[in-house]
């Protein structure tokens, strides 16, 4: 158990890599198409226009797990528009978790999670 005057593990980690400066956390937006039309979406000018916003291909995803985790990147953030969207969501996230990064994905909601969630349960 941590007491108050010990820091918990992310927060040591995030400690030392900012002194040896180190990507600690990598945010990354899949898509920018989205099944919602939230008013206070700061991604509301880029969301639903894939003729400006090209999506980035698996093959690309692989070599940018590879540099993140040459330059020390420990997490990956994965956000978009909405990221269930993207029907390669599932593998993208598996290039990241095989690189050894712990991933967290930033969804609306709206989208069904079952298919996700029972990939990750076999």
């Amino acid at each position: 158990m941590l007491t108050k005057k010990e820091p918990d593990l992310f927060q040591r980690l995030e400690r030392e890599t900012s002194k040896k400066h180190i990507l600690f956390i990598a945010s990354i937006e899949v898509t920018h198409r989205c099944n919602a039309n939230c008013e206070f979406c700061i991604m509301k000018p880029l969301i639903n226009k894939p003729s400006k916003n090209k999506e980035m291909t698996l093959k690309k995803y692989e070599s940018l797990s590879k540099d993140l985790r040459e330059l020390g990147t420990y997490h990956i953030q994965i956000s978009g528009g909405e990221p269930l969207i993207r029907k390669d969501i599932k593998e993208i996230i598996e290039v990241f978790r095989s690189n050894f990064f712990t991933v967290t994905l930033n969804t609306n909601g709206f989208c069904s999670l079952t298919n996700l969630f029972i990939f990750y349960l076999k």
